[in-house]
């Protein structure tokens, strides 16, 4: 694929309104709990870890140890990183 000849067409500062919008869209619906999907490039949703508590009422926001997005690659992507090769570039 080669990327410059794909993105020609489309500016720059087009591309970066739809990348806002799509933080902020995603970002609401993570905060919801919802499974964010993009067709054919990935999945996202938000994970939390917390402390083991016996009881739901032991539990509360004091023993939340951390919170991530969890990113699962579409097929493109997936099939793409079982061809990729690596090398170092630079000194």
């Amino acid at each position: 694929m080669n990327c410059s000849k794909e993105a020609n067409t489309v500016r720059g500062a087009d591309i970066c309104a739809v990348l806002y919008a799509i933080v902020s869209i995603v970002s609401c619906l993570l905060v919801d709990g919802q499974i964010v999907r993009l067709d054919g490039v990935s999945s996202l949703w938000g994970s939390i870890s917390a402390e083991g508590k016996a009881t739901a009422d032991e539990a509360n926001a004091t023993t939340i140890k951390g919170a991530k997005v969890v990113f699962s690659p579409g097929k493109e992507i997936k099939e793409m990183l079982k061809t990729v090769s690596c090398t170092k570039r630079g000194g």
